[in-house]
């Protein structure tokens, strides 16, 4: 199981090799920073990640989120920046900031932060790196460019309030963006020896701020001097490269802004001698407390399906350019298994790979040419290509999904077959996009069971049927109760992934009862499929995979063939 603790001088050890090297050192002395907050995350008494956090008054930085890649995919690093949330809010602190150069890594660290509801990453500097060399005093643009009267160069310790207070006028009369203030971080949090301000008759012309993030590496975080004096800002370079060399500073970065284009083509055309490296860092954040959602509700369970399938809907975008692969046939698998290959000739391979299916409902709903149809949850639009065979085209067909990418990819599946009698919109299923008695029959393919709020999803099926209209749906059931079983019905409910078919699974008892108080009449529903722990077990989280793992084969066995792909259907009366 997964425990997250915060992390002492005597508990840091382990945790603190798999912190990047240049944060190390600061976290192995943690007790010193009472500002420094680091979680360790173990799995079944093991080392598994890692959290460390600097907090201010008004923000935290997430300065590293890792989860070893053998514990990847057990909700390891989700559990651990929700702790890292919880301290934060439970410290009074507002909003959480993220800044990472991208790696091998980052892939799974950003599908962390869309867990958790963060804002989509966007690209926040270019770094431009060089090292220290042992010639520096002696390099031609070292010597000549230096200040000289009306210039003065002031260490940062001993700027003046009136130096900030000009630094702050400046910033109020929008002479520099924000991401250039020296307030970005405290005082103390600029190097002494090598962050500076720069006069100009007395008066503030720019500012160095540097970080030395390891004892020989240091991070030139701002770099401002007014516009006019671009060449001030090389020799401002120089005053840093000078000191660090005379203090024994070995490496050396400065940050770019990527909208600040004059900067970037100065820091490339002033240093071609000197940068080893140029590299992007990105930044998400995240609002805590205003806009945060309460885990359970619907709209945090709303927010969870968008984020999942929203990247798995991206990721079919980036790979619809290219060529589909041939004919496409059924797999055999959970999900292609309820398809016949008969019915997928002349869909692209892409399309079918990239639906999520339980059952098969046009197939349930025996469509007739001519009629109206609507899919629920429609997801890249397969069922509503198949179902758009049927009718015809003297029918029609609507999907409606909540995922703005899903139905972008659903046209573009649309637009790659040619077909014309169908429309994709954009919805929620507990408030449909269509008129009243507007299709004769509703259809949906593991979706009901994602709903929050069930009830709602089929009184609006209920509402655009036409009278005498059809719902065919396929969904995964519970086939009778659970609670024989040694672990309770609601953890075994609450334990289920809420982006996988088998969340919010009713029994059939429920799901009629819920039709039936609905005003759904003529009601069947049919087992078509039970499922095994193979089908149904990688799914879960690893945690979950690990209580079930406790029972014996044969009740395992029993537990998840109680999970059953069903068919459903109802009608509306006349």
């Amino acid at each position: 199981m997964i425990a997250i603790d915060p992390l002492d001088a005597r508990s840091v050890q382990p945790f603190a090799l798999m912190v990047r090297p240049g944060l190390r050192q600061v976290v192995l002395d943690i007790s010193t920073d009472p500002n420094l907050l680091a979680l360790g995350a173990s799995f079944w008494g093991q080392p598994a990640g890692v959290a460390v956090v600097h907090t201010n008054d008004e923000a935290a930085q997430l300065l590293d989120l890792y989860v070893l890649p053998a514990y990847r995919g057990a909700g390891i690093g989700t559990a651990l920046l929700a702790a890292v949330e919880e301290a934060a809010q439970g410290s009074g602190i507002g909003k959480l900031q993220a800044l990472y150069r991208p790696d091998e890594h980052t892939p799974a660290f950003e599908r962390v932060l869309q867990k958790r509801g963060w804002d989509s990453p966007t690209l926040s500097h270019i770094v431009f790196w060089t090292t220290r060399e042992q010639d520096a005093l002696s390099l031609e643009w070292v010597q000549q460019l230096r200040f000289e009267p009306p210039y003065e160069v002031v260490p940062w310790p001993d700027v003046t309030e009136a130096d900030l207070q000009a630094i702050a006028k400046l910033g109020e009369e929008g002479r520099y963006p924000p991401t250039l203030s020296p307030f970005a971080r405290p005082r103390e949090a600029w190097d002494g020896e090598t962050s500076f301000v720069l006069r100009h008759e007395g008066r503030v012309a720019g500012w160095v701020c540097a970080v030395r993030e390891k004892p020989l590496q240091l991070l030139i975080d701002i770099l401002y001097v007014y516009p006019p004096r671009q060449r001030l800002g090389k020799m401002l370079i120089g005053e840093v490269t000078r000191r660090c060399w005379q203090i024994g500073m070995e490496d050396m970065y400065w940050r770019v802004a990527p909208d600040n284009a004059p900067m970037l083509e100065w820091s490339r055309r002033s240093f071609p001698d000197r940068i080893l490296e140029e590299y992007e860092e990105w930044t998400s954040e995240k609002v805590l407390g205003v806009d945060e959602r309460e885990p359970g509700t619907p709209d945090a369970i709303k927010a969870d399906l968008q984020n999942f399938y929203g990247r798995m809907a991206e990721e079919n975008l980036q790979g619809s350019a290219a060529p589909d692969d041939g004919p496409t046939e059924s797999e055999g698998r959970y999900g292609s298994a309820f398809y016949r290959d008969e019915e997928l000739i002349g869909l692209p391979q892409s399309i079918v790979s990239g639906s999520i299916a339980c059952g098969n409902p046009h197939a349930i709903a025996a469509l007739q040419a001519g009629e109206v149809v609507l899919d629920l949850g429609c997801g890249c639009g397969l069922d509503v290509l198949l179902a758009a065979r049927q009718v015809g085209p003297t029918g029609f067909v609507y999907g409606v999904d909540m995922t703005d990418k899903m139905v972008e990819l659903a046209r573009l599946n649309g637009a790659k077959v040619g077909a014309t009698n169908v429309e994709f919109r954009q919805g929620e299923i507990e408030s449909l996009p269509l008129a009243d008695s507007a299709v004769d029959v509703v259809m949906a393919n593991c979706v009901i069971n994602l709903s929050p709020e069930q009830s709602v999803a089929l009184a609006e099926a209920y509402r655009v049927l036409k009278p005498g209209g059809r719902l065919a749906l396929a969904e995964v059931m519970v086939d009778g109760d659970l609670s024989e079983f040694p672990i309770s019905e609601e953890a075994i409910q609450i334990a289920m992934n809420c982006a996988g078919c088998i969340f919010g699974a009713l029994t059939m008892d429920q799901f009629t009862e819920l039709l039936e108080t609905g005003g759904f009449c003529d009601i069947h529903i049919d087992i078509q499929r039970r499922h095994t722990p193979d089908e149904l077990l990688d799914k879960l989280p690893a945690d979950v995979q690990s209580l079930l793992g406790e029972l014996e084969p044969t009740l395992l066995q029993e537990l998840m063939m109680r999970f059953t792909s069903s068919a459903i259907r109802a009608k509306k009366g006349e």
